[in-house]
C-alpha cells in the first residue's frame, strides 16, 4: 500500500496540536506500535472534529488503518481467533480519546454508524451489547472515510477541467481506502464484500497508475484471492484465474521495462495460478460425480445391469453434456398416424368399419 495519504501536505491543517498527534501516530505506526499509533490518530481525529466542526477522511483513514493492524497482529499471534478479553481491551484502548459518535453525526448527519443505538434507560440491556472488535471498528472508520472522500469527488466533479488534478489526488486516496476495506473484509472472511471493494480500488488505480506499477499487480493479486473464496459465485474460480494472469502479466512487463530479473516472484505467482487451475479442475470432476449420482438415483437401485452400463457409457463418452442428455435411455412410443392419413369414411361405410376388400377397391 502506498503512503500517498500519510505523506499528503494537508496533514498540517494549520493546527500544531493536530499536526503533532499525527506525526507521533505515524512514528508509532512505522515502528509497528499500532495501539499507540491508534491512540494518537484518535486524538488527532477528535481535535479536528472539535476545532473545525467536521471530520477529516485522511485522519480517519490513518486511525482505521492502525486499528486494522491491531486486529491483524492479534490474529497472527492467536491463530486468527483473538480472545474476547483481548478484543475488548484493544478496542477500548484504540477508542481512547476518539471522536464520539455524536461528533461524527454532527459533522455529517448522513453518516449512519454501525453502533448507533437509541438512548435507553435500561442499563442492563446496554451492558449486554457485545464489544466491538478491532476489525469492526476499523471497517466503521474506513467506511466513513470512504463516504467523505466520495463527497469530495462529487463536489470537485462539478468542474472537471478546472479540478482535474485535485480529483486525481482525492481518487488516489479513495483507492487506498477501498483497498484497505477489502483487506478488512478478507480478514473477516466476508469475501463477496472484499471482492466488491477491491474491484473499486483496482478500477481507480488503473486510471492513475500504469499497468507496470506494483500497485496494479498487487491489486490484481488481492482481487484474485477474494474471488477464489466467493463460493456462491459459480464463475468465481474463472475470475480468480483471470486476475492472477493479469497480475503475472503486470509483473513481467514491469521487470522487462526495468531490465531486472525477479524470477522467484514470477515463479511464485505462476505456481499460484496452477493451484487455482487445478482447484477448478477438481471441482469440475466433483460436479460430474454428483451428476452421475443423481442420474443413478433416478433409474433406481433395481435397474438392470444393461441400463446401468448404458448410463455409464453415456457419462463416460460425453461428460457433462452427455450427462444432461439422457434421451437415449428413454423408450419412445411409436407416433400415432395423422388424421389425414387415415381412410375417410363414405356413406356406404359410415356405419361399419372398412374391410380389406373395400380398401383395395377404393385404392383402384
Amino acid at each position: 500500500m502506498s503512503d500517498n495519504i500519510e505523506s499528503d501536505s494537508d496533514l498540517a491543517f494549520g493546527n500544531p496540536e493536530i499536526k503533532k498527534s499525527i506525526l507521533d501516530g505515524s512514528k508509532h505506526y512505522a515502528f509497528k506500535e499500532y495501539e499507540l499509533a491508534a491512540e494518537k490518530f484518535s486524538e488527532a481525529s477528535e481535535l479536528h472534529s472539535v476545532t473545525f466542526k467536521k471530520d477529516n477522511p485522511t485522519i480517519l483513514f490513518l486511525y482505521g488503518r492502525a486499528v486494522f493492524q491491531i486486529g491483524v497482529s492479534k490474529s497472527d499471534v492467536l491463530g486468527g481467533n483473538a480472545s474476547k478479553e483481548d478484543k475488548e481491551g484493544s478496542s477500548d484502548k484504540a477508542k481512547k480519546g476518539s471522536t464520539s459518535n455524536a461528533d461524527l453525526k454532527e459533522s455529517n448527519p448522513n453518516i449512519q454508524l454501525a453502533d448507533d443505538v437509541e438512548d435507553d434507560d435500561d442499563e442492563e440491556e446496554d451492558a449486554e451489547e457485545p464489544a466491538q472488535d478491532d476489525f469492526e471498528l476499523a471497517w466503521e472508520l474506513l467506511d466513513i472515510s470512504r463516504a467523505l472522500f466520495l463527497e469530495q469527488v462529487d463536489a470537485l466533479s462539478a468542474d472537471t477541467s478546472k479540478n482535474a488534478e485535485e480529483i486525481k489526488k482525492v481518487q488516489t486516496k479513495l483507492a487506498e481506502v477501498y483497498d484497505l476495506l477489502g483487506e478488512v473484509s478478507l480478514e473477516s472472511e466476508n469475501f463477496p464484500q472484499a471482492a466488491e471493494d477491491l474491484e473499486k480500488s483496482l478500477d481507480l488505480k488503473k486510471k492513475i497508475y500504469p499497468v507496470t506499477s506494483s500497485l496494479i499487480s498487487e491489486a490484481h493479486f488481492k482481487l484474485s484471492l477474494a474471488y477464489e473464496f466467493c463460493v456462491e459465485d459459480p464463475v468465481s474460480k474463472d475470475k480468480a484465474i483471470h486476475q492472477m494472469e493479469l497480475a503475472i502479466k503486470s509483473v513481467k512487463e514491469r521487470l522487462k521495462e526495468s531490465a531486472t530479473d525477479d524470477a522467484s516472484l514470477v515463479k511464485d505467482l505462476e505456481a499460484r495460478l496452477e493451484e487455482l487451475k487445478k482447484s477448478k479442475a477438481e471441482e469440475g470432476k466433483e460436479l460430474e460425480k454428483q451428476k452421475a449420482d443423481v442420474l443413478m438415483g433416478l433409474i433406481g437401485q433395481d435397474a438392470s445391469e444393461g441400463m446401468k452400463l448404458k448410463l455409464a457409457s453415456v457419462l463416460g463418452e460425453g461428460g457433462a453434456s452427455a450427462a444432461n442428455d439422457i434421451s437415449s435411455l428413454v423408450k419412445k412410443k411409436k407416433p400415432k398416424r395423422k388424421i389425414e392419413d387415415q381412410q375417410p369414411l363414405t356413406s356406404e361405410t359410415s356405419d361399419k368399419p372398412v374391410t380389406k376388400k373395400q380398401k383395395a377397391d377404393n385404392d383402384k
